[in-house]
């Protein structure tokens, strides 16, 4: 599992190509080393907090596919097909 740290490099990477390896203001951009540990702290806060929204919206749309809701609006168990490969028939 990535740390927060790898989620900052992997933003602040992907946004110095983004722009040109510019600042908001168009100075250019210091290297990650560079960066106070505030500042990376921020980015790899950032990273995580889109990375932890991605899942839990990947576990939501599953629970959606995978879930009916009967008419009083609770939920019941979608019949899923036994994808265990060393399932044998009956």
């Amino acid at each position: 599992m990535m740390t927060p740290n790898e989620y900052g490099i992997i933003g602040y990477e992907t946004y110095a190509k983004f722009t040109g390896g510019k600042t908001w203001d168009g100075k250019p951009m210091p290297t990650w080393e560079d960066l106070p540990e505030k500042i990376q702290g921020a980015w790899g806060a950032s990273g995580e907090a889109v990375v932890e929204s991605y899942i839990d919206s990947m576990v939501q749309e599953w629970c959606d596919m995978t879930k009916s809701v009967n008419q009083d609006g609770s939920y019941r168990d979608y019949d899923m097909p036994n994808i265990d490969p060393f399932h044998e028939e009956d």
